[in-house]
């Protein structure tokens, strides 16, 4: 097929519907009722020279069908198609995978999705070279430089390549730096990584060190807080797009007769994708309330202690932070962490995530069915039930009072600080 006429049945509508009414004709396929799992064997059995993947997992982590994969040398290419929810039954073509499971890479022998070139170790490839296939047969070839063997020449030519990493790397170059002797090898199955972050008081002065205080851990913020907030900004943003009454119309028709399907807004996964967009970013609205001594430190508006600290700059009061004015309302890093957290939590969990949204949304929050029943199961999950709780009626101001802080207040923020 020349460039012209690929270009035409790209744009052209009326040649799309002939070109697919000709393909249903030779495969023998009928679709004026829909098609299925029986249609689409049919379509592979004719176009034994493709191989058609449908997915149904909006990461491309899961697959409705598979087609058997043909020999090297008649194989054509991929055709690939995505399965909407049973709801809609509707099939979509993919014309890119990264594209449409919004990464960077997408490993199709392990159906996994990822954005750094060398994040996923793909298990059908070369151990030693990393080639996409397993290197067999020849002799045994070992690097000087890297100290490592290879199973034969091409195997040992490939891991010499460079540009396999950033840049103009090659595996060797990162291998002799990652694997020399003086830094032995850690077996990954014996440790557990966890990410945390002290606050700490410094009210204990030094002996022997005149204006230095020690610093003494009084909070350890762990991964559960980035599970509970994750949950309420997600329940809070499906709450705001809950109230639309749009009625979507999806599907496509052959005879151009048939009405489309249509599905409420409410229930549609398009509202599920729009609410999931940027809802990480929106952590970056929080702010550290360091008055506090739990979760609940982490909360959108200004602490307590910098309104303090406003007030004093407000009225002419020179403070020093050892940081610029400007940057006193940016985000902190323990805000930035949590929204990583918040990332890395929804890549890992967010099949989950669609299941409760299809089928569980109103019989029980998502805080239960995420963080309780899943990411934090057999965990501390205290965090989960702290609430921030009103001041006593008895502390607020009587009529008369300044309302200013309490000399020990005032050195508790600082201290903090």
């Amino acid at each position: 097929m020349d460039v012209n006429t690929f270009r035409q049945i790209k744009w052209g509508r009326n040649i799309q519907k002939l070109k697919a009414e000709e393909l249903c004709r030779d495969a023998r396929v009928n679709l004026l009722k829909g098609g299925g799992l029986t249609e689409l064997k049919q379509f592979q059995a004719y176009l034994s020279e493709y191989k058609i993947t449908v997915f149904r997992e909006r990461r491309g982590r899961q697959a409705l069908y598979e087609g058997p994969t043909p020999s090297e040398h008649s194989f054509k290419g991929h055709l690939d198609l995505y399965f909407h929810d049973d709801k809609q039954n509707h099939f979509d073509v993919i014309t890119s995978l990264t594209a449409a499971f919004k990464c960077s890479y997408f490993c199709r022998e392990c159906r996994v999705p990822f954005n750094t070139k060398n994040e996923h170790k793909c298990e059908s490839a070369c151990k030693k070279c990393y080639a996409k296939a397993v290197c067999s047969g020849g002799r045994s070839v070992v690097c000087k430089d890297c100290g490592r063997w290879f199973t034969n020449q091409t195997c040992f030519d490939n891991h010499k390549r460079p540009g396999f990493f950033s840049g103009h790397r090659s595996v060797c170059d990162v291998k002799k730096v990652c694997e020399a002797p003086s830094k032995p090898s850690l077996e990954k199955s014996n440790f557990m990584f966890v990410f945390y972050d002290f606050e700490c008081r410094q009210e204990t002065l030094l002996q022997g060190a005149a204006g230095t205080y020690l610093h003494e851990p009084n909070l350890c913020v762990v991964q559960t807080c980035s599970c509970k907030v994750l949950s309420i900004e997600l329940e809070s943003r499906l709450e705001e797009t809950g109230k639309s009454r749009d009625v979507l119309e999806l599907g496509y028709s052959f005879d151009d007769v048939k009405p489309k399907k249509k599905t409420k807004y409410k229930k549609s996964e398009l509202r599920l994708v729009e609410s999931l967009d940027g809802i990480c970013e929106r952590i970056l609205e929080y702010n550290i309330h360091k008055e506090r001594q739990d979760s609940t430190r982490f909360a959108k508006g200004m602490s307590q202690t910098f309104q303090t600290l406003h007030g004093l700059v407000d009225k002419g009061v020179k403070v020093e932070l050892g940081i610029p004015y400007e940057l006193w309302d940016k985000p902190s890093v323990e805000v930035t962490n949590l929204k990583t957290q918040c990332e890395t939590l929804l890549e890992d969990y967010e099949s989950d995530i669609e299941e409760w949204y299809f089928h569980h949304q109103g019989d029980i929050t998502l805080k239960q069915y995420l963080c309780n029943d899943r990411a934090l199961l057999g965990k501390d999950i205290s965090c989960l039930t702290e609430v921030l709780r009103p001041k006593d009626e008895g502390s607020k101001n009587r009529k008369g009072e300044t309302g200013e802080k309490a000399p020990e207040d005032i050195d508790n923020g600082r201290d903090e600080l």
